[in-house]
């Protein structure tokens, strides 16, 4: 059981602020505390009483040079290598900044950048590769962007980005790579995106995201990979999730995911690899707990914890190994601790501590080892301090400094190595540092990860047999996917594989896909195997079988309809009708009357089964979208025909053998005198006389001469699309 102990009693009697702005550098804790006799001032330990000492009296007497007050922008305890800076005041100065390497001697004012006793207010303080940045106000600029190496002279303004007295008061200072971001204001474009690599120069707005004056007022930058992501208000998509690659063209929106100008107002932007975890407030479903990996598809709602309208207002969002932690209340409670590892079913309160509506509200500290710390109310003793590994049963309060009801409130939690730090109030010493060591950690074990669950899906659900698609089938793992993963399956369906299909092997029976190291997913495709036979639809279905490495996130079997896209006529004369999807019709020999129904269809003919003087009838031909493809009489493959034109309109003839002999005679309607129809040719011809009155189709085959026996006649007795023009007739926009 871990053990908290106080560290040092700083100031005797019950007081109210304690220490305060806990910082990490080295072995060592900073802070600022009252002692009751100097007033806040910079303090440091390393755990012991005895090593708990004031650091200076920056300002002399009982008065403080640090501002007593429970604000993380005030003081701006911030580490650059071996040195903290941070803000105070002493006799002599305003708020100026200042450094300290641990020693009285060594803490001292870095620079009094507005002159006098004056605040020149220095806030925003971060580490930029060796270089302390900050906004300060040296009195004639405005607050403006600021640097320094810790020394006065290299202690100076960056730009002044807003000339005049009022600055841009620049905010939210993170880096990425080699690249400084932050939020500023000038009076062209109000609050919006801006970098630096230092230099003046090199200072410039990123985008004009909302283009007036009001700016896009960015919010919670937050690093992921080689990305900054933000939240911003275009003003009309509303506050909506927004990433940058530090160009104009590469800052976009990632997801509209509250369609509409109100937005969906992400919070608590929190990485874990490269999964990016915040709060929003969807369409339906309330403020919700939300994941992205940068990409509009893979931007979604983990689980819709409290269902319905109602929100579950996810809170203190912690990372903890692969896991995020959070708080939430759902219907069957109120705030609690919770836990998720980026999926559905594995989003779960950890534990009721408190059951009922009022709930334990937890407040999230810091994480020692595999441990999460926390402040929880379990409606007995008051917040104290808790702990988890993630398991119910390893959640458990750690002790209860406070005996009774009130609690002694654990707040401000900082590592620092193998140590804990925290402040609560007992009420007898009033507020005071407390230290918990990893040593009195081991009964606190982690819960092993949940096995990754698998799930598979299809798109799209149905394919033709000649089409260009294919059956896509997607195997997606959740949970860890830093291992190689391999999973088993079966196939189903009245399909035969290698015969009717390509993609999946005939044998064996069991079939297994790999999952590569980092991959969340894989995936199988389905060819048809495109033919001339007139079948029923045959389908493909892929199920998932158990394994002792994952668990399964779908249980049916996912199949897939492979459409029969032929219909064959016979030696008879046939009327055929084709379905709603895009199919190959044939009528074979005898004049046949041929419907393609919705397309784009594809109509063949074989030489010497729709003749001259019998021709075929094909009733709703749409040019542009209907193709005509040719074959040998015994079913072989012909290319198009060499040329295409159309013949002049004919009003005399009333035979199709008079129309054959006038289109074989000229068949360019667009040329004087006669343009004979060749070899391998094909002429399109409309004609008037009531006897064959209609749009004809003539192709000659391989022999020049007129042949009613073996050249082909198509009849459009109905068409649609634009009739080309007189003339010649690009071959592709016809024929296949």
């Amino acid at each position: 059981m871990p053990i908290p102990r106080l560290v040092k009693d700083i100031a005797t009697g019950d007081t109210v602020f304690g220490p305060q702005d806990l910082t990490a550098l080295g072995n060592l804790l900073y802070f600022t505390a009252e002692d009751g006799i100097s007033g806040r001032e910079l303090w440091k330990s390393d755990g012991t009483a005895a090593g708990t000492v004031r650091v200076r009296d920056i300002k002399n007497g009982n008065s403080s040079s640090f501002r007593d007050e429970r604000d993380e922008d005030e003081n701006q305890l911030t580490v650059v290598g071996s040195t903290l800076f941070f803000v105070a005041k002493d006799d002599r100065h305003g708020r100026e900044l200042w450094k300290s390497d641990g020693t009285e001697a060594g803490t001292v004012l870095v620079k009094d950048i507005r002159s006098g006793d004056e605040d020149s207010d220095p806030a925003n303080l971060m580490l930029f590769g060796n270089t302390l940045y900050f906004r300060a106000d040296d009195g004639s600029s405005g607050m403006e962007l600021w640097k320094s190496d810790g020394t006065e002279t290299g202690t100076q303004r960056v730009k002044n980005i807003n000339p005049g007295s009022v600055g841009s008061f620049p905010y939210g200072l993170t880096g990425v790579g080699n690249t400084l971001y932050f939020v500023a204001f000038d009076s062209d474009s109000g609050e919006e995106l801006w970098k630096t690599n230092g230099t003046e120069a090199g200072t410039v707005r990123v985008k004009d995201i909302h283009t007036d004056f009001m700016g896009a007022y960015p919010e919670y930058l937050t690093v992921m990979g080689n990305t900054l992501y933000f939240t911003a208000d275009d003003m009309i998509r509303g506050r909506e999730l927004w990433k940058s690659d530090g160009t104009e063209v590469g800052t976009d929106i990632v997801k509209d995911i509250n369609f509409g100008y109100m937005g969906s107002d992400p919070e608590e932007l929190t990485v874990i690899g490269n999964t990016l975890y915040f709060t929003a407030d969807g369409t339906l479903g309330g403020r919700e707990l939300w994941k992205s990996d940068g990409t509009e598809i893979g931007t979604v709602l983990v689980k819709d914890i409290n269902p319905g309208i109602d929100s579950s207002l996810p809170s203190y969002l912690t990372a903890v190994g692969s896991r995020i932690f959070f708080t939430a209340r759902d219907r069957l409670g109120g705030e609690e601790l919770w836990t998720s590892d980026g999926t559905t079913a594995g989003t779960v309160r950890v534990k009721d501590i408190r059951p009922g509506n009022n709930g334990s509200n937890p407040y999230l500290g810091a994480v020692l080892g595999n441990t999460l710390f926390f402040a929880a109310n379990d409606g007995t003793t008051g917040d104290e301090l808790w702990a988890t590994d993630g398991t119910e049963a390893g959640t458990f309060r750690v002790a209860d400094l406070k005996p009774g009801s009130s609690g002694s409130n654990p707040s401000n939690f900082q590592v620092v190595g193998d140590t804990l730090f925290f402040t609560a109030n007992t009420g007898e010493k009033g507020e005071e540092l407390w230290a918990i060591d990893a040593l009195s950690l081991q009964a606190v074990t982690p819960a092993p990860p949940p096995p990754p669950v698998v799930s598979l899906a299809l798109s799209p659900s149905s394919v033709t047999e000649d089409g260009t698609t294919n059956l896509l089938y997607t195997f997606t793992r959740t949970g860890s996917a830093s291992a190689p993963l391999t999973v088993n399956y079966t196939v189903g369906g009245s399909a035969s594989l290698g015969v009717d299909t390509t993609g999946i092997a005939a044998t064996p029976s069991t079939k297994s896909i790999a999952f590569a190291a980092g991959s969340a997913s894989a995936t199988v495709s389905v060819d048809p195997t495109a033919d001339r036979n007139q079948e029923a639809n045959e389908t493909v279905a892929l199920g998932l079988l158990a394994g002792t490495e994952y668990t399964l996130g779908t249980t049916s079997a996912v199949t897939g309809t492979i459409l029969n896209d032929d219909l064959i006529g016979t030696s008879a004369r046939n009327t055929i009708t084709g379905t709603a999807i895009a199919e190959f019709i044939d009528g074979l020999q005898a004049n046949d009357t041929l419907t393609g129904g919705v397309g784009p269809d594809v109509f063949g003919f074989r030489y010497s089964h729709s003749s001259l003087t019998t021709p075929d009838r094909i009733t709703d031909f749409r040019f542009g979208s209907d193709k005509i493809d040719l074959f040998t009489a015994s079913g072989g493959n012909l290319p198009a025909p060499a040329g295409f034109t159309r013949a002049s309109n004919n009003s005399t003839a009333r035979t199709l053998s008079d129309l054959a002999a006038a289109v074989f005679r000229d068949a360019n309607g667009a040329i004087a005198g006669n343009q004979a129809l060749g070899a391998n040719r094909a002429a399109l011809v409309v004609a008037s006389k009531s006897s064959i009155r209609g749009t004809y189709l003539f192709i000659n085959d391989g022999n020049a001469a007129r042949n009613s026996s073996t050249d082909l006649l198509i009849n459009l007795t109905g068409h649609s699309g634009a009739l080309p023009g007189l003339g010649g007739i690009p071959v592709g926009t016809v024929f296949a």
